[in-house]
């Protein structure tokens, strides 16, 4: 058995945007990589994520790549869309297999305010990967990723985030 816990005020915020802004998408790799090597690949010993604080984007999405989750004082989410990217770290294929997917779709004015391709290519993914293997769920992932990594929207979603202002989407 083994624990993941993050130190400090947060379990994980996820990317560091300020690699995301200096490189283009295929840079970063794609999902088949395993965000941090570590949420799609085969484990013989099962993983404890111990979370606190902020589980954003990838912090989350390792979480959910365990096999249990204690979870304290924790707020949790997906927020690529609002960068102009795709949960494809295993967000998009593991958050609706333990949520009702309404629930998780049902904000239609905070989801329409997000990067038109991160959010067409989300959604996308949810569903194409609904009742499928894991294995095969990966294949969409990093079809997902690939569609949106290199975009203007998520070169600017990164770009605002360093420099603490709102996107401004072009839906390019």
């Amino acid at each position: 058995m083994a624990i993941l816990r993050g130190d400090g005020r947060a379990f994980c915020a996820g990317a560091d945007f300020a690699a995301v802004a200096a490189v283009d998408g295929e840079a970063l790799g794609d999902a088949t990589e395993s965000f941090a090597g570590f949420v799609s690949m085969e484990r013989s010993t099962p993983v404890i994520a111990a979370v606190h604080g902020y589980a954003l984007a990838g912090g989350l999405e390792l979480a959910l790549a365990c096999a249990v989750v204690i979870a304290a004082g924790m707020q949790l989410g997906l927020p690529e869309v609002t960068r102009g990217l795709v949960a494809a770290a295993g967000g998009a294929i593991r958050l609706p297999r333990l949520i009702p997917e309404r629930r998780g779709l049902e904000l239609a004015e905070a989801i329409a305010a997000n990067a038109p391709a991160a959010v067409r290519e989300s959604l996308r993914l949810v569903r194409a990967t609904r009742g499928l293997p894991e294995t095969q769920a990966w294949e969409h992932s990093a079809s997902a990723w690939r569609s949106v990594a290199q975009t203007a929207d998520a070169r600017e979603g990164a770009a605002a985030f360093l420099e603490r202002r709102a996107p401004r989407w072009s839906g390019a």
